[in-house]
């Protein structure tokens, strides 16, 4: 219970997304809008709450001022020019500001027309100024139609707005005066709240990549719903409906300020979620690595790379494997088109005769061109066989010149030559690896008698020391004797195949390390420092735990048996395209006049003159374990220094 709780993370729970999800458009929300507040009310210089909400009020006001010059006009043009001061404004003007919380007043060069205002002081107060010409204001009673000219003379009129600041009335000059007094009052709380929604937003998104891939009761990173979509089709597609949706706010730029205002901050909140869930799959796919693989660009690339290089093997194939004949032909031919030409130019009546006499040893010099070059591709396709194994072949001798019969005959033999080799070669070692096998099964149940006689006699209390000293040493020696014949059974198994292998997911960090660790005080006494340098994330490889350790543990052994005292000894571990490297180097103590591949040999040792522990097995062991395991072994030796190169195939 209380493991499934520890497994259980914050960054693998998909209710800990949603609820990270909501709070990063949420942040985006509050700090839009306090960004929106502070650029109104700290770039307008709004230091006085009645200057900041008359300029909330501005839009009303504005409206209003329209609705009264267009009624003015209006009036002025269905009178043709004439005002009716009882009658102006009576019909529906009057009514209008009945239920509002403004009132107007008109004057015509400074005469009042028509007015609602009931002459309360207010804080809150708009002009408009507008000029008409001076003869529209004539009695429509002298029927005279008039005309504007640049010459008319100008009549100023003037448009007052008056709006009560007790707002008794729920309209749209209460709620924008209700907003700015909002506004004014979050003045010094709106900066604070940008700065914290910014730091929220900022969590939520680092949150959120790091969160990507990782699911609770599942190891590694897990694939998403888009994951197999190709990267730049979803770049694509995200990318047009970002674009859709900054269209969809530009629709509203005509709109109210505080309609575009809302239509912004929400739209914007759900183009940065969109974009969020975007950058989510591209960190999923970095964390995956080889992002770049599941795009349609480099689907491309490699197709047309691929298609270059195999239509280059193709032709390179079709050249290489012409028959002779053709080679021959792409000789011939020209240089009989040259003679042709030659005796075409020279012609005359006297050589028309050798003329057909030359097109006659030409064609017998194509017929036996093209038998030529046969039994040529006859031998050449035996020798392609003979080399790449196919001992079985047989060359078809018959028909052939006695020349290339023979040489066809020599093929054969040579063939059947290198199959009777191979299979005693075979035998042999078949024999010598049962005989190896069979004496050393032979040898240990005596072995095991003389070890147990030779630890009990040790144990008797004797008078003399001699014979417990005498019983020591028949011990160590059996138990090296022992140790022989156990690398030899373990050897032929090796070599063989015959051992068991139960390959799983193995560090090679981690078994390197406990190896080292074993042998860190040995290589003290012979002040050997060894040193370890591996990458820092973790190299896993597809092995047999127990093989492999074997391996690690032989490899130190030869280097603790056979490397200079007071020198340092190096282990790396490379990562390579597809597999890792674990190369050993150390300086031998000893001259290496043994080629690397005698060294890899069973019972060859670089100590010539074998005073030292030792049986010339570690390394042979070493590289059929290898083997068995997917991997290889490769020992390489400059002057002194010895290296020993391990590779095997990475987990992906």
């Amino acid at each position: 219970m209380n493991k499934d709780r520890r497994d259980k993370k914050l960054t693998g729970s998909s209710k800990a997304r949603i609820a990270v999800f909501f709070l990063l458009g949420f942040s985006f929300i509050v700090g839009a809008a306090s960004a929106a507040g502070c650029l109104f009310v700290y770039a307008g210089g709004y230091t006085d709450r009645v200057a900041l909400i008359r300029d909330m009020m501005w839009e009303n006001a504005s409206d209003d001022l329209d609705m009264v010059e267009s009624y003015f006009y209006d009036e002025m043009s269905y009178t043709e020019g004439g005002i009716d001061k009882e009658a102006f404004g009576e019909e529906w003007l009057t009514e209008y500001f009945q239920e509002r919380n403004s009132s107007a007043e008109l004057y015509l060069d400074g005469e009042l027309v028509w007015s609602c205002y009931d002459g309360e002081d207010t804080p809150y107060d708009y002009l408009r100024v507008g000029m008409i010409p001076s003869q529209w204001l004539e009695e429509r009673d002298t029927g005279q139609s008039h005309g504007v000219s640049s010459e008319d003379e100008l009549t100023e009129y003037n448009i007052y707005l008056y709006v009560d600041p007790e707002f008794p009335f729920s309209d749209s000059y209460r709620n924008n005066a209700d907003l700015g007094l909002m506004l004014y009052d979050l003045r010094m709380v709106l900066p604070v709240a940008v700065v914290l929604s910014v730091v929220v937003l900022i969590l939520s998104f680092i949150f959120l990549m790091c969160s990507a891939g990782h699911k609770n009761g599942q190891e590694g990173i897990s694939p998403g719903v888009l994951t197999e979509l190709p990267l730049d089709l979803l770049a694509f597609v995200f990318g047009f409906v970002a674009v859709l949706g900054l269209l969809f706010v530009y629709s509203f730029v005509n709109y109210s300020v505080p309609v575009f205002a809302v239509i912004l901050i929400f739209t914007g909140m759900l183009e940065v979620v969109w974009c969020t869930i975007f950058c989510m799959e591209f960190a999923l796919r970095l964390k995956q690595g080889k992002f770049w693989r599941n795009t349609i660009i480099w689907r491309i690339l490699r197709f047309l790379t691929r298609t270059v290089r195999g239509l280059a093997v193709i032709l390179g194939r079709l050249f290489k494997n012409l028959p002779f004949a053709y080679h021959a032909l792409a000789i011939f031919l020209p240089l009989c088109f040259v003679e042709l030409a030659v005796i075409l130019y020279c012609r005359s009546p006297e050589i028309d005769i050798l003329l057909l006499f030359w097109l006659l040893e030409k064609a017998l010099m194509l017929a036996g061109i093209l038998y030529l070059t046969m039994v040529c591709r006859k031998l050449m396709l035996g020798g392609e066989a003979i080399a790449q194994g196919d001992l079985s072949y047989h060359v078809d001798t018959a028909g052939m010149p006695p020349v290339f019969q023979a040489h066809g005959e020599n093929l054969n033999r040579i063939g059947q030559g290198i199959g009777n080799a191979v299979e005693e070669r075979m035998r042999s070692e078949r024999l010598k690896t049962e005989l190896i096998t069979n004496v050393s099964h032979d040898l240990k149940t005596p072995l095991t008698s003389i070890i147990n006689y030779a630890s009990l006699i040790g144990n008797e209390n004797l008078e003399t020391g001699k014979v417990k000293e005498y019983a020591e040493v028949l011990l160590r020696q059996a138990g090296r004797l022992k140790k022989l014949l156990e690398d030899l059974v373990e050897a032929s198994k090796a070599t063989t195949g015959n051992l068991e292998v139960n390959m799983a997911p193995c560090e090679i960090g981690v078994m390197l390390s406990q190896a080292a660790g074993e042998y860190e005080q040995r290589f003290g006494e012979k002040r050997l420092e060894l040193i370890i340098k591996q990458p820092m994330e973790a190299v896993r490889i597809q092995a047999d735990g127990r093989h492999l350790w074997r391996i690690f543990d032989n490899l130190l052994s030869n280097v603790y048996k056979y490397a200079q005292e007071n020198t340092r000894v190096y282990v790396n571990v490379e990562i390579k395209e597809n597999h890792v490297e674990i190369i050993f180097r150390n300086m031998s103590k000893y001259a290496l006049d043994v080629s690397p591949q005698e060294l890899e040999e069973r019972f060859v040792r670089g100590d010539k003159s074998r005073h030292m522990e030792g049986n010339g097995l570690g390394l042979s062991i070493a590289g059929s374990l290898a083997q068995l395991q997917g991997g290889s072994m490769q020992v390489v030796t400059d002057g002194d220094l010895f290296k020993v190169i391990l590779s095997f195939p990475t987990l992906g």
